[in-house]
């Protein structure tokens, strides 16, 4: 697989930028949303909280709730 790979381009190209932080995201061809794949300088559980967050926000505007 190809992510790994996406990995380890992202923390070279960081590095080299001295950047503090970042990431790739990805179209899913399936869903057409967006992924992210990679990160670099993040957390190690940063992707599945973003996620995480992001289906709490989107349901809490479904059932018109404000997010705190």
């Amino acid at each position: 697989m190809f992510l790994p790979k996406i990995n380890e381009i992202l923390t070279i190209v960081g590095q080299e930028m001295c950047a503090h932080s970042g990431s790739i995201m990805l179209v899913n061809e399936e869903t057409g949303e967006l992924e992210m794949v990679a990160t670099f300088g993040l957390p190690g559980d940063y992707i599945e909280k973003v996620y995480f967050d992001a289906s709490a926000a989107s349901l809490a505007t479904r059932m018109n709730i404000a997010c705190l």
